[in-house]
């Protein structure tokens, strides 16, 4: 869903980019440590700065799916920072959560970018 998700903003706003989900939901650490993997995208990419992990489970457990995608990405070296959507079976909406110090950084990185402009 959530890659889904992201291939209309990305065809809404014009941007060659894709997502899909990595194959056999998730982990396939010889490409990459996180449920989404995405084409396309420049080198620098935000996107591609994120472990992403995908959650559709009744049950949640935050500090342990985020303690599990730092494990991962310390296991493979790119200690990118988490972000983990979830939501709960058979609902719309979904959640982003990540490390408020994480949200804050990019927060204020976009509008020290949108500032800049001026």
């Amino acid at each position: 869903r959530f890659s889904k998700y992201l291939n209309g903003q990305f065809k809404k706003y014009g941007l060659p980019y894709s997502a899909r989900r990595t194959p056999r939901s998730g982990a396939f650490y010889s490409l990459t440590s996180s449920d989404i993997m995405f084409f396309n995208t420049p080198s620098d990419s935000i996107l591609d700065r994120m472990h992403w992990e995908n959650k559709n489970v009744s049950q949640w457990d935050i500090y342990g799916w985020y303690e599990d995608a730092l494990r991962k990405e310390n296991t493979v070296g790119t200690h990118k920072t988490p972000i983990i959507i979830v939501r709960r079976p058979n609902r719309d909406v979904e959640f982003a959560i990540m490390n408020v110090k994480d949200m804050v950084k990019i927060l204020l990185d976009i509008d020290i970018l949108m500032h800049e402009k001026d």
